[in-house]
């Protein structure tokens, strides 16, 4: 890194002195670790019982309401949905569906939503809708995956606690 330093006494003046620094720094990959002594309240108001909503994946059938999809023929429309539900029906969390990944039973796979939540193959999916802070879908037709007969999809879930005063979560800011 070079910089090159100017000092003046005042700030419209001619400079008086121009110095050169060179920085040097080494690049090293390394684990850094340090320890943080925690001390427990023994008040109620710092206790919370917080459960975690029960989450599902489903594909279904005709539209968003149909029934789950086990078989599909290449070419015909079906609807990937994600959706969770609180126990205690409070809308306390933000949904995140991000790193889908097809398999297909062949040792391949293909990313099709990146860890930021956004399509990487529109052919194949758009970008996912947020229909619900607690609710994601889009809509897909596998016509890309020709001789494939088995295919199988994961995606990775992320709930993270909504902010006391928002209403809706932020949703992926994804670039069509």
């Amino acid at each position: 890194m070079f910089i090159k330093l100017i000092v003046s006494k005042e700030k419209q003046s001619l400079p008086l002195k121009t110095v050169e620094l060179n920085c040097f720094y080494p690049n090293k990959n390394g684990t850094v670790y340090t320890s943080l002594s925690l001390s427990v309240s023994n008040k109620d108001e710092n206790v919370k019982n917080v459960s975690l909503p029960n989450c599902k994946y489903e594909i279904l059938n005709e539209t968003y309401t149909g029934s789950s999809l086990k078989k599909e023929e290449l070419g015909q429309v079906f609807y990937h949905q994600w959706s969770c539900k609180s126990a205690n029906n409070k809308d306390s969390y933000c949904m995140l569906v991000h790193n889908c990944i097809i398999f297909d039973g062949k040792g391949n796979q293909k990313e099709i939503i990146d860890d930021n939540g956004c399509s990487n193959d529109k052919n194949f999916i758009e970008n996912l809708e947020y229909p619900s802070n607690l609710m994601v879908r889009q809509k897909s037709s596998l016509t890309k995956f020709k001789e494939k007969y088995l295919l199988t999809f994961r995606c990775q879930i992320s709930l993270t606690f909504k902010e006391m005063n928002d209403k809706e979560c932020e949703k992926p800011n994804c670039y069509t």
